[in-house]
């Protein structure tokens, strides 16, 4: 959880820092904070990177500002590569890494689907950035809130398997189900249908809702990278997720006063 708080902050400050910088030019400010980036990423093993790049490069693309924003892109490519070196001692794997990520994901999804039948969760997976920090507190004032079951799942899931005979990085495979394994775990294949619809009305609503200005298709930037990530993780289970669109959105909402009181 204090990892998710710090991540929440990188998140927050990267995505403004964007608006800001594009917007009034405040050059200091976006590479200050892509040096903050480096520093965490460092720390926390370098795969955040990825999260990074996805949300600049859509940004820029929907801003139509790629050629302006194109040395920052490879500020955070740089610092990909170096990380990808003091990790793997090898620059070749690079591509290797993600294309396993992302197919691997989806393989190990179909090999855990052959193994048969699942325990249903009932709904607590789809929300576990809010059961499961609400748990972990009720567990330190000593109150028994039951079995953590995204902890319980993350557990099975550390087991590998094998999904290749060739791939010379990840011959096995394990914690990275897809989203859909997760939907699936909850309610079966109306797991999959439900949240699938549900994600896509809510999407679709805030799309409507903002406006499309710099500061909106920032937002829309990391709502699409979470789509994205979410082929081989679910990533709107995660609390940093979560806290990342509420400060946002609240954040958005203070500004929007402020200048109607100036008004």
């Amino acid at each position: 959880h204090i990892y998710n708080f710090f991540k929440v902050l990188n998140l927050i400050n990267f995505i403004f820092s964007l608006v800001l910088f594009f917007k009034y030019n405040k050059k200091k400010l976006l590479i200050l904070c892509i040096l903050n980036i480096g520093i965490y990423c460092f720390v926390s093993g370098g795969r955040e990177f990825i999260a990074y790049i996805i949300i600049l490069a859509i940004f820029l693309f929907k801003a139509k500002l790629l050629k302006k924003g194109i040395l920052y892109m490879g500020i955070l490519i740089f610092f990909t590569l170096i990380m990808t070196l003091l990790r793997e001692r090898s620059l070749d794997k690079i591509w290797l890494v993600i294309v396993t990520y992302y197919s691997g994901a989806i393989a190990y999804m179909d090999n855990l689907f052959k193994e048969g039948y699942f325990k249903f969760y009932n709904g607590e997976l789809f929300f576990s950035g809010i059961i499961a920090p609400i748990k972990f507190l009720l567990k330190r004032l000593g109150i028994n809130a039951g079995i953590n079951g995204i902890s319980e799942v993350g557990e099975k899931l550390m087991r590998f398997i094998q999904i290749s005979e060739t791939n010379t990085f990840f011959k096995q495979y394990n914690a990275l189900a897809t989203m859909y394994f997760w939907f699936y775990l909850d309610f079966g294949i109306m797991g999959i249908i439900g949240y699938s619809f549900f994600l896509g009305k809510i999407y679709y609503y805030i799309y409507n809702k903002i406006n499309k200005n710099l500061e909106s298709i920032a937002i829309m930037a990391y709502l699409e990278y979470l789509l994205i990530q979410s082929i081989f993780i679910n990533k709107f289970m995660d609390l940093s997720t979560l806290l990342s669109i509420l400060l946002i959105f609240y954040v958005i909402t203070c500004k929007k006063y402020v200048e109607e009181k100036k008004c």
